[in-house]
């Protein structure tokens, strides 16, 4: 089990440490060798897991990357429906957020228009609320991160996130019918309640990361033990669905 998980482990990190996405050709001419292997020792089937775990992170990286905004979109006024999908965070004089798109001028997601896209919006105006459905004006751009060495990776972030693009509202926020996401939802809810009722308190936002999983309501050292153990902070259906899969696959090589 564990020379399985330990080759797969090494096929998804041998792309991940490439500067570009291997050619797919390339990656199966190199399991060629190791499929040969694994038919003339049994024994040695564990190896397919490292041309597999590569080509599973290849193909994952590429749909993400296809998927990002198109250019002919940039610095264009575009119409965005969706819904909030994250719980609203306030930066300065900004709100944001990240958004589930539903279409974007038109187009629905798919080949150069993002699932998800992350925006900002100017405090005083109205304020989407986690799960609202909304058609909202925009101005969009591809990622992009910093170029400073040593600088947080913010082009790697919204990657990770699955974020395939950034912006903001620049005119019109109409609030359309329908709601999704019940439990973030009620997360917002607790928060919203849990600031009225310990308003001036210094640890206010310590009780609300705690509470809700929200890493934007503590401090640094804070948020990072909330990474690392709190639920709500970590997991994801997708990356639940991702583990299952793959121990499934597994299974299949040991039967």
């Amino acid at each position: 089990m564990w020379k399985s998980a330990a080759a797969m482990l090494a096929g998804v990190m041998g792309v991940l440490v490439l500067p570009e996405l291997p050619a797919p050709m390339l990656l199966v001419a190199l399991a060629v060798p190791l499929a040969c292997a694994a038919l003339y020792r049994p024994r040695w089937r564990w190896l397919l897991l490292l041309p597999l775990g590569a080509l599973w992170c290849g193909y994952a990286a590429d749909v993400h990357l296809s998927t990002r905004l198109d250019t002919r979109f940039e610095a264009q006024d575009l119409t965005l429906t969706g819904w909030v999908s994250s719980l609203p965070e306030q930066k300065g004089g900004l709100t944001e957020f990240e958004f589930c798109v539903e279409s974007l001028d038109g187009h629905l997601p798919g080949q150069g228009v993002p699932a998800r896209v992350r925006l900002s919006i100017e405090d005083g105006s109205v304020l989407p609320r986690a799960g609202e459905h909304w058609s909202l004006g925009v101005r969009l751009r591809r990622p992009r991160g910093f170029m400073d060495p040593g600088a947080f990776d913010y082009e790697g972030w919204l990657f990770f996130h699955g974020i395939g693009a950034t912006g903001y509202v620049a005119h019109g926020a109409s609030l359309l019918p329908g709601t999704r996401y019940p439990l973030l939802r009620l997360r917002a809810a607790l928060r919203e309640r849990i600031g009225m009722a310990l308003a001036g308190d210094p640890f206010s936002g310590m009780v609300t990361a705690l509470v809700v999983g929200d890493l934007e309501q503590g401090d640094h050292s804070s948020s990072l033990i909330l990474y690392l153990y709190h639920p709500w902070a970590t997991c994801t259906s997708l990356s639940t669905c991702k583990h299952v899969v793959y121990l499934s696959i597994i299974d299949s090589f040991r039967h």
